[in-house]
């Protein structure tokens, strides 16, 4: 979801993009790389999930449901990234005022992508319902998490700390981290510290 909705937003804004030949040969390289990168995962993705969807088995049982309070956790982010994320792609200049810092129409589009798909992501977890079948996304909450908030601490003189729009974009990037390492660090069924041979 993440790179096709990128991909949308790039073909959208192309004319933003160093592809001409007046840019230097660097630059148009790198924006073609993007360009590529963007209209190949999703094609790779679809060819993935098609021959996964063929491959013989079954999903194994849901025999670990998260506690309440990860679950409640990934349905609130479900709620508010969904709606968020689709304002944001759909109508960048309108909602760029809900966001902690100044968005062009593209990186509005862009974080728009983002914030979607992470919502789509905490929608799936809440739906498995499982602390095994959520394993990898947890790992993603986490990674994702972190890189936000080491970006956010690069460029801190950027969001306006007083505003509560900062402090509401610090406090879902913490509750992403906290929720993707309680559900990796609960044993399924025993709601335990993980161990492994």
């Amino acid at each position: 979801m993440f790179t096709t909705l990128t991909l949308i937003a790039t073909l959208i804004h192309l004319d933003l993009f160093h592809l001409g030949g007046s840019f230097p040969s660097r630059t148009q390289t790198i924006a073609w790389a993007w360009i590529a990168i963007y209209a190949s995962v999703p094609v790779a993705m679809a060819w993935l999930w098609v021959s996964q969807s063929r491959a013989p088995g079954r999903d194994p049982d849901k025999t670990a449901p998260p506690p309440g309070a990860i679950r409640a956790m990934l349905v609130t982010h479900a709620v508010v990234m969904l709606p968020l994320g689709a304002y944001l792609f759909l109508a960048p200049e309108q909602a760029a005022s809900l966001w902690p810092w100044a968005l062009t129409p593209l990186t509005g589009r862009a974080v728009g992508a983002w914030v979607f798909s992470v919502g789509i992501t905490a929608a799936q977890a809440a739906l498995e319902n499982d602390l095994e079948r959520i394993r990898v996304a947890a790992y993603g909450y986490i990674g994702l998490g972190v890189l936000q908030l080491l970006a956010l601490a690069r460029y801190l003189d950027v969001p306006d700390w007083t505003d509560f729009r900062a402090l509401l974009y610090l406090t879902v990037l913490v509750s992403m981290v906290v929720t993707g390492a309680a559900a990796l660090a609960l044993r399924p069924g025993t709601h335990t510290r993980v161990t492994r041979a």
